[in-house]
């Protein structure tokens, strides 16, 4: 039986990537962060940015395979934050690559980069495209990105690279657009707000897959993906945040006014960002199965059940 460690396993994809590959037999351990005090078999407290507890818990652990998820995951947080977002994403990196190098270096290490590396935008971007980085976000991820490579090149390391396009659905957090707005919506309809919802750039074109296809195309990673390799995770289809807005009037039980403020636009949005997940595909078999419209039902019925 295969052990993986999952960095990040109490957020929105560690948490349900840790379910399916439990369910699939693999020996399954998490991290959390110490604060949030979760509760449960195999999860484990776990500051990344103190070497110790890292290396402490890999040797402990010495899993077969590892998944860093681990990171601030909101652009819009790593322009308000850009020094908590390179301490987490590239220290906290650097830090479970030195513990696998010095307990684990036969582990399999698959590191959750981005699609915001590829600040040109694009319909169709594949892996060969060109780094361009407009968020301290997308510099973080790419600055780990490089780190990994150097671990792989000079130690051995087993490294992947997965570049998922963005995600959404059920159980993420508020700090991301749709989730925010269905959250919005959901109090809209309990009466705990006026029936405005403040949004930024709807123009913005980007894949919104649904969280469970990112994590199944995760488990198909384990048994195909090659070590030293960059995977897009991408669909190919992408929608504007305003396509999101008008299904979301249609699923709402009240009527909504959308107001744009272009207070809430960011310093650099990318217009379009939509990728090419052929090489991974080919290589896989994986297709997005789950549709957009599907995706933001779930995501608002798991804000009303909160609301």
């Amino acid at each position: 039986m295969k052990t993986v460690l999952i960095t990040g396993a109490e957020g929105f994809v560690g948490g349900n990537l840790f379910t399916l590959l439990k369910e699939d037999g693999f020996d399954v351990s998490g991290t959390y962060l110490p604060e949030l005090q979760v509760r449960g078999k195999n999860y484990h407290a776990c500051n990344m940015l103190d070497f110790d507890s890292v290396s402490q818990l890999v040797k402990r652990l010495k899993p077969d395979v590892l998944f860093h998820l681990a990171a601030i995951s909101s652009v819009g947080q790593s322009f308000r934050e850009p020094l908590v977002t390179f301490n987490a994403n590239v220290l906290g990196t650097a830090n479970f690559l030195e513990a696998v190098r010095l307990s684990g270096p036969d582990c399999r290490f698959f590191f959750i980069s981005s699609c915001e590396v590829y600040g040109n935008g694009g319909s169709a971007i594949t892996e060969e495209d060109p780094i361009v980085l407009v968020s301290p976000y997308a510099v973080s991820k790419y600055s780990a990105e490089l780190i990994v490579n150097q671990y792989r090149d000079d130690y051995g390391l087993k490294t992947t690279v997965l570049r998922p396009f963005n995600h959404t659905g059920p159980g993420q957090r508020d700090d991301f657009i749709l989730a925010s707005v269905a959250r919005q919506i959901a109090e809209i309809e309990r009466h705990k707000k006026p029936p405005v919802i403040s949004v930024g750039n709807i123009e913005v074109v980007r894949e919104f897959m649904d969280a469970r296809d990112v994590i199944r195309a995760y488990r198909l990673a384990v048994d195909h993906a090659k070590p030293g390799q960059v995977y897009n995770i991408a669909s190919g289809a992408g929608h504007s945040i305003r396509e999101g807005l008008e299904l979301y009037k249609k699923l709402a039980r009240k009527k909504l006014t959308i107001n744009v403020d272009e207070a809430r636009f960011r310093p650099h949005d990318i217009v379009t960002l939509v990728g090419s997940g052929e090489k991974f595909g080919n290589l896989t078999g994986f297709r997005r199965q789950i549709p957009f419209e599907k995706t933001l039902e779930d995501l608002l019925n798991f804000w009303r059940a909160k609301a």
